[in-house]
């Protein structure tokens, strides 16, 4: 059995040795990187493999199925993380696994850190930096009923027992899918609530102002065409004050 870590990273050259150093303390046999910007990343390690996407048929999706269909044999795991997530745990992704025998997949939630109060990026290290979870309501589910405003989306690893339908949030499969309180949750469904034991996600959208507006502004669909409109520009620029220049 080998435990992967997949993620899919566009321009991230400023975080991502933070991100890998920080991953590789949970035993993943191999970190793998789907690079989604025109200038590698480059990190020596044995346990690291970088993939152009560039020479993937489509983003994120697709190059998870692919690595689970095309890469992983039965048993394996993997876990879908993306650059600005960091998984928190005091156990392995081994240990982990060990406590849930039954499941196919395991489900981490978010915990969304807030900028802090901070402008730009002063060069220092993203978890140094952003102490702080951000109000509940600074990231938000729309679709889910009132009065719930926090937000329920989650990461996951999945074990490969089977054919499977992965995607950014959650994976389809034939098994059962926990919590990490030992719950069998809808696979179906992006969110679960949260849940801060055990392991779950430590996930630095935001960053400093300045990151966060030009990621937002500069955001794309699918497709590499550009959103007009983004909702969370909005909710961001009402919850802080702040006018849209």
């Amino acid at each position: 059995m080998k435990h992967y870590l997949i993620s899919i990273q566009k321009n991230e050259h400023c975080y991502i040795q933070e991100w890998y150093n920080h991953h590789k303390k949970f035993g993943f046999d191999k970190i793998v990187v789907f690079n989604n910007s025109p200038i590698p990343y480059n990190i020596t390690d044995p346990a690291y493999q970088e993939i152009d996407v560039s020479k993937m048929e489509a983003p994120q999706p697709y190059c998870y199925q692919w690595f689970y269909e095309k890469v992983m044999k039965l048993g394996d795991t993997a876990t879908i993380l993306d650059g600005d997530e960091f998984l928190t745990s005091d156990f392995t992704i081994s240990e982990i696994w060990n406590k849930f025998p039954n499941a196919n997949c395991l489900r981490f939630s978010w915990q969304i850190f807030s900028d802090c109060g901070q402008d730009f990026n002063d060069g220092r290290p993203v978890q140094e930096r952003f102490p702080t979870p951000a109000p509940i309501d600074a990231v938000y589910n729309d679709s889910l009923p009132p009065p719930v405003k926090e937000n329920w989306h989650t990461k996951y690893s999945i074990k490969k027992l089977g054919p499977a339908q992965l995607s950014i949030h959650n994976a389809l499969c034939n098994g059962l899918t926990f919590d990490m309180e030992g719950n069998v949750v809808n696979q179906y469904s992006p969110w679960i609530k949260p849940i801060w034991k055990l392991a779950y996600v430590k996930h630095y959208a935001i960053k400093s102002r300045q990151e966060w507006c030009e990621r937002r502004l500069n955001k794309v669909d699918a497709c590499g065409n550009k959103i007009p409109d983004d909702k969370l520009i909005r909710f961001y620029k009402n919850l802080n004050g702040r006018s849209p220049v």
